[in-house]
């Protein structure tokens, strides 16, 4: 984007920085962050919602990613970490989706 100023001049990218700082600052707000997971979270529901009963015996599993700088020791609030390796005595092929995701500013 290029835009002509008085004088000739020229500003580039003027609305791209704009977007940008206003979409790090929507990231960064607390009430979005938890607007998104809540949304994700109702879309979960109402996908659940529709399955079949789950077995007796089951077992859910979630990845998380993080940022490059992340501890490695760092865990969530109300997270814990596996135990083990991705390997898991499936009797069958899981079922796997992915619901969404809460974008940040990290």
């Amino acid at each position: 984007v290029e835009h002509t100023q008085k004088g000739g001049g020229t500003s580039a990218g003027t609305s791209e920085r704009t977007n940008m700082a206003a979409r790090m600052e929507r990231l960064s707000d607390a009430k979005y962050v938890k607007k998104a997971a809540v949304s994700m979270t109702r879309c979960l529901v109402s996908l659940v919602q529709t399955l079949d009963a789950v077995p007796e015996r089951c077992s859910f599993s979630m990845d998380l990613a993080y940022v490059s700088g992340t501890p490695a020791d760092y865990q969530p609030p109300f997270f814990e970490a596996a135990n083990g390796g991705k390997e898991q005595a499936w009797g069958k092929t899981p079922f796997a989706m992915s619901v969404g995701k809460v974008e940040t500013q990290y």
